[in-house]
């Protein structure tokens, strides 16, 4: 199959067992796998379907037509998404095998997610295992509202693992607990903290349960500084589902938690699919921390290499003496830099 799938009278033509990740013109979003085509009907019919986030159990086959369709991409080889609509439309957001790849991780650390409404042996390992790591990505629902909301679940996440801390049930005692470990861990400057836009989630912390949050890595503020540096225009404005279209190449409805009302995340047991998508955005999350850094630092990790090889590259001892001379000059393949890095 071409790199880039072709789109022909009505569907690619995809390879039986192909797993396929759809955007419909609804904006929900979906995962199958490619059973076939009917023409006559013009539909593509899938078997294993799970809707985005995953929740329930998926459909054993289901039929989408054409009409339906907005985005079609592979989840299994380096193809662009195919837009299905009348007017062409130059394919985006491409899924390549690494972004597949990393796609099936995060699905497969959600699957396995750990909710903890006792101080039992969940909330154990929570401790046993952020104790052996230096960054976790942290959100938590109902802190949009800052000092005048409460946060209903406290989402930790490290590269492998996602916990759900229901402060539901717990209450503001369950930062006290383990020796108030939640509490250090959050004020921590050891524990490196991945957040998208802090601002209201500090406020909560520190009003409502007199936690001051450190040692931050701010999703939204490192996007302001990579687009502002690139572009040199600030941004002005960008949500975390902007975030993970951009860096991880994922359509935004893996991450979508604004269905829900704060008054659906206070009622327990929580419905069904609400965790499943809390455990999404906070691993996510976590995911974002390398590939924000690739795009803040690679501009300068790329200068420093060009650094490295400005004179010990030189064979002609006098251009090296003449290098000599320039120390506080900037390399001449800076000079030529064209705008901003």
């Amino acid at each position: 199959m071409n790199n880039k799938m072709a789109v022909n009278n009505e569907f690619p033509e995809f390879v039986k067992g192909q797993k396929l990740f759809i955007t419909l013109k609804d904006n929900r979003s979906l995962e199958g796998t490619f059973s076939r085509s009917n023409s006559v009907r013009k539909a593509i019919i899938l078997t294993n379907v799970s809707f985005i986030p995953h929740h329930g159990t998926p459909f054993e086959q289901l039929e989408f037509k054409h009409a339906e369709i907005l985005q079609i991409a592979s989840l299994e080889e380096e193809n662009h998404m195919i837009n299905t609509a009348d007017q062409a439309v130059a394919p985006s957001s491409p899924i390549t095998k690494q972004d597949g790849v990393l796609y099936e991780k995060v699905k497969e650390t959600v699957k396995d997610l750990v909710f903890v409404n006792q101080i039992d042996g969940a909330f154990s390992e929570m401790v046993r295992t952020i104790e052996r790591v230096d960054c976790v990505a942290v959100t938590g629902e109902g802190s949009n509202q800052g000092r005048f909301g409460h946060i209903t679940v406290l989402g930790v996440a490290t590269n492998s693992t996602v916990f759900l801390v229901d402060i539901v049930n717990l209450g503001s005692t369950v930062f006290k607990a383990a020796g108030s470990f939640l509490k250090k861990t959050l004020e921590s400057n050891r524990i490196l903290k991945v957040v998208h836009n802090c601002s209201l989630l500090s406020d909560c912390l520190k009003h409502k349960y007199s936690i001051n949050l450190r040692n931050v890595f701010d999703t939204h503020a490192c996007h302001f500084i990579v687009v502002k540096n690139s572009s040199g225009h600030p941004p002005s404005s960008a949500n975390f589902e902007d975030l993970v279209s951009i860096y991880l190449n994922l359509p935004k409805a893996v991450c979508e938690t604004q269905v829900a009302d704060l008054d659906r995340w206070r009622r327990r047991p929580l419905e069904e699919g609400l965790a499943e998508a809390a455990a999404w955005k906070v691993a996510l999350l976590r995911k974002l921390k390398p590939r924000l850094d690739d795009a803040l630092y690679g501009p300068f990790d790329s200068l420093c290499k060009t650094y490295l090889n400005t004179v010990r590259s030189l064979d002609d001892d006098l251009q090296v003496r003449i290098a000599l001379t320039r120390q506080d000059k900037f390399p001449q393949e800076m000079q030529s830099l064209n705008g901003t890095l």
